[in-house]
């Protein structure tokens, strides 16, 4: 350090005791370098160094654990068919990808499998510089066209880590494989899949390549979870209409060879064995919607006990598809309960409850100065003391918030819940024709779809208004 600039600035600084500003001034030329990495320094190897020797900062110790993101001991991995990037313009509304940022967000999601993601550098480059704060793109594309096919895995960087990250393209816009320490030492090896839909033997074809790639690549970590748009279904259960015989083909003997290799399991299968929904809908002559369940996800049966909330939803970008997701958490996490709850925010402007509040508050007050006119002698147990008031005051209307949040409900979310009742309703009767449950699950899937929109949009609208009014002030919003 004495042969350096940054040497002889910290050591002047010491004995002659000058301010930041004064030694700033006598050395313009260091604190260029500083600032500049463009001339093969890096600057955050002297500038916590200057920090420390500077004369006022003397007594600060350094925080090893600065920057480092601080996740939780399980995480939503998550995968949805989007359909292609919509209009390729990302400030455009139609951009689907911003839509994956609010997805993102909205369901605290931390790995997002995205199906015909439609990815090359030009397109990445300008969706990381919207979401770059956010989301962390792994991908890989066709070798003739990025306007087809395409897979991407994106990492939420508010719920998991993105250092350190391996990835391995199997098959060219269709498997890509990420490993990753996503907790703490928690290594996690993900297979992301979007199998070819031109035919049955290419996608056999498809499964088959992977099995190779693994053979030819012994060293490589086996997939803990695959998951994605299969393009095939298994069993004549996840279908609509359900065929009366299951249809066999070489697709779906390839693809049992992989699972049986890389020891895969269906989750939502296992979970729900006699249940039935449906991820992808695709619509017939007469309007009459074909479903079948093609996106799924598969992981090691020594892990299926870790995991939980295994899901399928209809989101707000438009797509044909529907997302599947699962929790997962690590061996070592510990048992937590359901957490503490609290108070929807629609209630908030409830005008029962609020009125509720202020009869009680009146009382309470009304009780607490009764309570301190009337104090006993010292030394005596008071019964009714002013906090133990004040908590029989927060049971009561925390016991009234409860029984309001079950009546006073948003109304859009309200017919949201209903028509996902109904759907569940109808996918898992007996005693009804198939022809008829297909009949009756169209319009059903149609309503929810536009509804989720309609929410979606809402949402949207809404982050932009206060984006508009508080985006440029210093609040918390903008911190």
């Amino acid at each position: 350090m004495d042969q350096g600039g940054v040497g002889r600035y910290t050591q002047d600084s010491t004995e002659h005791s000058a301010s930041p500003s004064e030694v700033a001034n006598q050395w313009p030329g260091n604190i260029n370098l500083l600032a500049n990495p463009g001339l093969g320094v890096h600057p955050e190897q002297y500038t916590d160094e200057i920090t420390r020797d500077l004369p006022c900062n003397r007594t600060k110790t350094r925080n090893t654990n600065a920057g480092k993101l601080r996740t939780k001991a399980h995480i939503k991995v998550a995968a949805l068919n989007i359909r292609g990037i919509g209009n390729p313009d990302i400030s455009h509304p139609d951009n689907k990808w911003t839509h994956v940022n609010q997805l993102l967000r909205e369901e605290k999601i931390g790995i997002l499998v995205v199906g015909e993601a439609h990815l090359n550098p030009r397109r990445l480059d300008e969706i990381s510089r919207i979401t770059d704060s956010r989301m962390k793109i792994f991908y890989t594309m066709r070798e003739d066209t990025s306007n087809a096919a395409g897979i991407a895995v994106v990492l939420n960087k508010n719920r998991t880590n993105t250092r350190g990250v391996l990835v391995h393209e199997i098959v060219a816009g269709h498997a890509i494989q990420l490993e990753t320490n996503w907790h703490d030492q928690e290594r996690l090896t993900l297979l992301a899949v979007y199998a070819p839909n031109c035919s049955i033997a290419a996608n056999a074809e498809f499964w088959s390549k992977i099995q190779d790639w693994y053979a030819r690549n012994p060293n490589r970590p086996r997939p803990d979870i695959m998951l994605g748009d299969c393009n095939v279904v298994e069993e004549a259960i996840d279908r609509l209409p359900m065929p009366l015989t299951d249809t066999a083909n070489t697709a779906v003997d390839s693809l049992d060879e992989l699972k049986a290799e890389l020891q895969l399991m269906d989750g939502w299968r296992a979970t729900y064995p006699q249940s039935r929904a449906f991820t992808f809908t695709q619509k017939r002559n007469g309007g009459i919607a074909h479903q079948s369940r093609l996106d799924r996800i598969y992981v090691k049966s020594q892990i299926f006990d870790h995991t939980f909330e295994w899901d399928i939803k209809t989101t707000g970008i438009k797509t044909d598809h529907r997302m599947v997701s699962v929790q997962f958490t690590c061996e070592e996490a510990p048992t937590v309960g359901h957490g503490r709850w609290s108070w929807p925010t629609h209630l908030m402007h409830d005008k029962e409850l609020t009125k509720f509040i202020h009869e009680e508050g009146l009382l309470l007050q009304t009780k607490i100065e009764n309570a301190q006119s009337a104090r006993l002698l010292e030394n005596t147990i008071q019964v009714d003391n002013p906090q133990s008031l004040w908590a029989e005051f927060k049971q009561r209307i925390t016991a009234f918030a409860r029984k309001r949040a079950k009546i006073v409900v948003p109304r859009l979310q309200q017919k949201i819940t209903d028509l996902e009742r109904k759907m569940e309703l109808v996918e898992n009767t007996t005693g009804i024709s198939e022809d008829e449950r297909t009949a009756q699950m169209s319009p059903l899937s149609e309503e929810l779809t536009e509804l989720i929109c309609r929410r979606h949009r809402a949402t949207r609208a809404t982050v932009k208004a206060r984006n508009m009014l508080e985006g440029e002030t210093i609040s918390k919003y903008w911190s």
